[in-house]
């Protein structure tokens, strides 16, 4: 008789601790499905998409959605500097391109030229293209050290009449 109840202790704990764990595996899963479906909000945006993503915060329990909200705002973060950086590379390509695109085409006219004299001033026009990467690549570093916080940007004088007379003589 002792053996039985024993057995049937033994047998009722058994089924006790099987409900009891059963019990809070369906708690948790119930209670992570909110973040599991906030996961899922955010592996489904699309960096390289135009749109801004979009959380949906009020079928979130209270507590999550500030964190929701948080997630979205760094997010956004994240892909305007992807955006501004892509803008930038455009930009620094196109901007290296030109002067590169002068240099060889001055090489190739004074390759070309039947004087000394033609020959000097494609390398002239050569030299200024190289000082005008010069200053392209100078401002680059300029700028990813006002970036970095190792430097601050001052203010210069620029004299526009003077500038744009050289560029136009240096084009003609």
């Amino acid at each position: 008789l002792r053996g039985t109840l024993l057995g049937i202790m033994v047998l009722a704990a058994a089924a006790t601790l099987l409900v009891a764990l059963l019990a809070a595996r369906y708690a948790i899963e119930r209670g992570m499905a909110p973040i599991h479906a906030l996961a899922a909000q955010v592996a489904g945006i699309d960096p390289r998409s135009p749109e801004r993503p979009a959380i949906e915060v009020s079928t979130l329990p209270a507590e999550l959605a500030p964190y929701a909200e948080k997630t979205l705002l760094i997010l956004q973060g994240l892909l305007d500097a992807a955006d501004r950086e892509r803008r930038f590379a455009r930009n620094v390509a196109h901007e290296l391109r030109t002067p590169l695109a002068e240099m060889r085409m001055l090489a190739e006219v004074g390759d070309l030229s039947q004087s000394l004299e033609e020959a000097r001033r494609s390398l002239a026009g050569v030299a200024a293209s190289a000082v005008e990467l010069q200053l392209i690549v100078d401002s680059l570093l300029a700028l990813g050290r006002y970036e970095s916080g190792t430097e601050q940007p001052q203010t210069e004088p620029l004299d526009l009449v003077a500038l744009l007379h050289h560029e136009l003589t240096r084009v003609a």
